[in-house]
């Protein structure tokens, strides 16, 4: 868990790899799994990069399938799904 205000913006400030591509980094941990949190709040700062600043955040569903790797960085690839004049959908 951050220990202040700074490493957790430093957390959520992801890398941009290419369009719609971004690179998480990785808190250092003793345990063996990447904090859920984590992984969607990173995936909705991805998501949110990816839309019109003027849209905000309604919702968000996920699913852990597996569990992370906290020695590797998380890739997160945004498919836009849909870009409408009241909404926008990011998978």
């Amino acid at each position: 868990m951050p220990r202040d205000v700074g490493e957790l913006l430093s957390l959520l400030d992801l890398e941009t790899i290419d369009d719609n591509l971004f690179r998480g980094a990785q808190q250092d941990s003793v345990l063996p799994r990447v904090f859920g949190g984590q992984v969607a709040a990173q995936a909705l700062v991805a998501a949110s990069r990816t839309t019109d600043p003027a849209y905000v955040v309604h919702s968000l569903h996920s699913y852990f399938l597996q569990p992370g790797d906290t020695g590797a960085p998380i890739v997160y690839d945004v498919e836009e799904l849909r870009s409408g004049r009241s909404f926008a959908t990011r998978r």
